[in-house]
């Protein structure tokens, strides 16, 4: 079995083992699976005497991942009665995509009741 992409890292101190039970032989990969495996792809080549080339099967990691950076900004220490703020609650690294509420105290706040305009940016990294 081959590990294409960076998977490989996450192997140095987890022994593979091959099992062979009569004329099934399994590979088997512990594999401890990190952000670094983000779109990553596992590779199994199965190569035989009785095969002219190797067989291969590809499996393609879905990854899911909380949210590794999470800041807001738009507000110092303190404001004053009356003013109008614009607050950003910025958030990457999740996968899926994460979802943001913002709330006054157990209170969901919704553009329709508290007259706040929300825009969504969507951050596309290659």
């Amino acid at each position: 079995m081959l590990l294409k992409s960076v998977c490989s890292q996450n192997l140095h101190n987890i022994e593979p083992q091959t099992i062979t039970e009569h004329s099934v032989v399994k590979h088997v990969l512990p594999l401890t699976v990190t952000r670094t495996e983000l779109d990553g792809e596992l590779v199994c080549n199965v190569s035989s005497a009785a095969l002219d080339n190797p067989i291969i099967r590809t499996l393609k990691l879905d990854v899911r991942v909380p949210p590794n950076k999470i800041a807001i900004s738009g507000v110092g220490e303190h404001v004053t009665q009356g003013t109008l703020l614009t607050l950003m609650c910025s958030v990457s690294g999740a996968r899926p995509a994460a979802t943001i509420e913002w709330f006054n105290g157990t209170e969901l706040l919704t553009p329709a009741s508290q007259n706040i305009q929300v825009k969504i940016y969507l951050l596309v990294l290659d």
